[in-house]
């Protein structure tokens, strides 16, 4: 995908130290950093005459920040854009990263995002859902490490950065099962 240009060639991740590790998880498990098990799409906003009110030809519905978000799957947005730097595929993993930070949905169709956005590809074996909940999880964490007077922020080197419980991709399927059984 780097030789192609379809992603950016990345700085390698400093090690994980001991004093990282918030809590103790099975020996099966390994920390990992999520910029390691994934790629970051963070979002770019289009110039204004780019973005229109109507579908266009060519365009793709546009998502700014978190205002479409529904319990879990992305609604519909009535903005499109015909700039699209910044696509990402359907059944992607979405976080709001500015106004407020840490809320997640998953797309249900290819769309556009803006700078309020960024979006999660998973190399092999991680379980979209899995990472999904994590994140879930993770948003108060994440909401701390925000900077910003007038509202919170945080930039891709801070979701890169964040440390996950990885177990392998069997028991990541079990607990997505489990969760979604409580959840219904």
């Amino acid at each position: 995908m780097i030789e192609d240009g379809k992603i950016k060639k990345s700085k390698p991740l400093p090690p994980i130290t001991e004093d990282e590790i918030p809590f103790r998880i099975p020996s099966s498990w390994k920390w990992v950093r999520l910029g390691n098990i994934s790629n970051i799409i963070m979002g770019q906003s289009p110039k204004g005459d780019n973005v229109f009110d109507v579908k266009v030809p060519k365009s793709v519905e546009f998502h700014q920040g978190k205002s479409n978000f529904g319990k879990n799957k992305l609604l519909h947005s009535d903005k499109y854009t015909n700039q699209l730097s910044k696509m990402i595929a359907g059944g992607t993993v979405i976080m709001s990263v500015r106004a407020p930070v840490g809320d997640v949905n998953i797309t249900i169709d290819s769309i556009v995002i803006g700078r309020g956005l960024a979006g999660f590809t998973f190399y092999t074996n991680i379980d979209r859902d899995y990472i999904y909940y994590f994140l879930q999880s993770a948003k108060s964490t994440l909401q701390k490490r925000g900077t910003g007077s007038t509202f919170k922020a945080i930039n891709g080197d801070t979701i890169n950065q964040l440390l996950v419980p990885l177990p392998e991709l069997s028991e990541q399927q079990m607990i997505v099962r489990e969760i979604n059984k409580i959840l219904k």
